[in-house]
């Protein structure tokens, strides 16, 4: 058995990191969707880029390819310093004597100054860096092929588990892996997802006996 985990809003809440630090990029986005689309509809953008992967709001919006370019510059010019932490429950997920695997999705530099700041690295068999910006770019979907392919893992052994229904839970029922959503309060059960949790003390149980399915 293996596990593939996301790392934003499944091992750490997305929310607790100090935005601010990005007020430079949000800017350059935010200049070019109040021209565009108005103040109303800019605050939403922003909120958007926040909590969603750049590329997509950028393909929603036709974002023009010069203001993405100057966005990636002053990204990568940021000097992280983030103070975050996992969920509590996060020492349920370190404790189960199984592989696991990170995947994510976002800017390399700040996605590896999270796991910096986590200290959550070495809890992971390999880590996997989705980043729009990289010309070489692998989407989940491809890291995860490439996990099975390693490990010579079945499908109904691997376990895929995060909050994106439209990333990570869809990539893996797309390979008909086992999905499992991390839950909030304010979010919605996706249709990809096969089981879901509040926290990762309920893992072991579904893992062990598969109940708890939708």
């Amino acid at each position: 058995m293996i596990l593939i985990l996301d790392l934003d809003d499944t091992i750490f809440p997305a929310t607790s990191l100090d935005y601010s630090i990005f007020d430079k990029a949000k800017s350059i986005v935010e200049s070019y969707t109040i021209e565009t689309f108005g103040p109303a509809k800019s605050a939403k953008i922003i909120e958007e880029v926040k909590l969603t992967p750049f590329d997509v709001v950028a393909r929603k919006y036709d974002f023009p390819e010069e203001m993405i370019r100057l966005f990636e510059k002053e990204i990568n010019a940021i000097d992280y310093s983030l103070d975050i932490n996992v969920f509590d429950d996060y020492h349920y997920l370190k404790n189960l004597n199984v592989e696991k695997y990170l995947v994510t999705a976002g800017f390399s530099r700040l996605q590896k100054a999270k796991i910096d700041a986590l200290k959550i690295e070495s809890d992971f068999r390999e880590v996997f860096i989705d980043d729009p910006f990289d010309p070489n770019r692998q989407f989940k979907q491809q890291f995860f092929e490439q996990i099975l392919h390693t490990t010579q893992m079945p499908p109904e052994k691997t376990w895929v588990i995060g909050d994106n229904p439209s990333m990570e839970l869809k990539a893996g029922k797309n390979l008909n892996l086992n999905t499992i959503q991390r839950l909030n309060q304010n979010s919605q059960r996706s249709a990809y997802a096969d089981h879901t949790i509040f926290s990762f003390e309920d893992l072991s149980l579904i893992l062990n006996t598969g109940k708890n399915k939708i």
